[in-house]
């Protein structure tokens, strides 16, 4: 008998040597896995801090022309605002703003109530507890005075549109005639404003002070500037042979409820918001500036015709714009009232304006002649020593 037949053969035990080979293999091995695996990593952190250093640089070399690229209606953009299941509006296309690039609109927004801050405030004879309703529609109101939508085209002339619009309201809310009034008279004629390049609601009124406004059909709107005659207004057929309208005044009203107490009591005003670009492309809803917009410089003018709540209890304005029919609601515009961010109820304009016929008008010219005239005329010495309190004439002290 074996005595080791119970067990299993064993090699021959290994050496010292080869023990401590192994074991440098076996690092190796590892230490090259772990160098791959950290050229992978650098590799990968790389190419990431490379795209965004590209980017930025691309942005900051490049600003106008990423802006000017951008489409105004990016219709994949649309989709993911609309599908936003806590948007109080949807977006859309439409046909005002088809090929523009957010560049080309920003030209519209150059537009504003008045460069001072003289103007007297609208006064009602309502005490400040007389009540507001809820809700106001200028429109069901005088649904007979309700005029299709201004499209004013690639031309910032809405400081125009919107003033001749709340006067046009105005005139045909105590005449009970619709009315449109020229806009292009004063884009060809009046130079204290910038014709298409943006201008201010109060010239447009003083204009209407001095010279009046003339139904639309004297001289249609086609958003170019055009040449205005030196003797325009006097040879005018259409002013001379129709009754025209002349601003007597208009007044200032701030905050929502000074707002709401001209529109209830006058009719519509004119006022200016801060456009964002999602306003461009809304459609229906409630309008609220979202986060991922940016707004544009300058303003835009727009009409106030009412107000109204939700079913939240939220108010909102019932605004008209002037970028046609096809745009948001018809052309018209339901904006958040508590969304300040648009500054849209911040100060509102109206306007009080009266026909008249040249006769009129040169009667009214001639008048104001004569007034001139006699402020001018000399006092006499002693009408002057009267009213400058010395005396005519004075005695010799004894």
């Amino acid at each position: 008998m074996k005595a080791n037949s119970g067990r299993a053969r064993q090699g021959k035990p290994a050496s010292g040597a080869d023990n401590a080979e192994k074991a440098r293999q076996a690092m190796l091995k590892r230490s090259k896995k772990s160098d791959n695996s950290m050229q992978q990593y650098y590799i990968v952190i790389g190419a990431f801090v490379a795209i965004c250093v590209a980017s930025v640089l691309y942005v900051l070399l490049n600003p106008k022309k990423s802006f000017a690229s951008m489409q105004v209606i990016d219709e994949s953009q649309i989709l993911v605002h609309n599908g936003q299941p806590n948007s109080n509006f949807q977006q859309g296309t439409n046909s005002f703003f088809t090929n523009w690039t957010l560049s080309n609109a920003k030209s519209l927004f150059q537009n504003s109530l008045s460069d001072t801050q003289n103007i007297p405030p609208c006064k009602t004879k309502e005490d400040d507890e007389q009540i507001i309703p809820e809700k106001y529609d200028w429109r069901e109101v005088y649904p007979d005075c309700v005029q299709p939508v201004f499209n004013q085209g690639n031309c910032s002339s809405s400081y125009i549109v919107a003033s001749l619009g709340v006067a046009a309201d105005r005139i045909c809310q105590s005449s009970k005639k619709p009315i449109r009034l020229s806009a292009q008279e004063l884009i060809d004629c009046d130079k204290s404003n910038y014709q298409c390049d943006g201008g201010y609601v109060t010239r447009v009124y003083n204009w209407g002070k001095r010279k009046g406004f003339i139904p639309e059909q004297c001289l249609p709107y086609n958003g170019t500037v055009g040449e205005c005659e030196d003797d325009h207004l006097e040879s005018n057929e259409c002013r001379a042979n129709n009754i025209f309208y002349r601003v007597v005044d208009y007044c200032l009203a701030q905050d929502d409820r000074g707002i709401k107490k001209e529109i209830l009591k006058n009719g519509p005003v004119a006022a200016q918001m801060v456009v964002y670009t999602d306003f461009l492309t809304y459609k229906d809803g409630i309008y609220h500036r979202t986060d991922d917009s940016f707004k544009f410089n300058g303003q835009h003018v727009v009409k106030i015709v009412g107000w109204d709540r939700q079913g939240d209890g939220n108010e909102y304005w019932i605004v008209e714009n002037s970028w046609g029919s096809d745009w948001g609601e018809d052309g018209f515009v339901r904006v958040l009232a508590t969304d300040k961010s648009t500054g849209l109820d911040f100060y509102a304009i109206g306007v009080a304006v009266y026909p008249y016929t040249m006769a009129e008008y040169y009667a009214a010219q001639e008048q104001q002649q004569l007034q001139q005239e006699a402020q001018q005329q000399p006092q006499g010495i002693e009408e002057t020593l009267v009213d400058l309190d010395v005396p005519a004439e004075e005695e010799p002290q004894q």
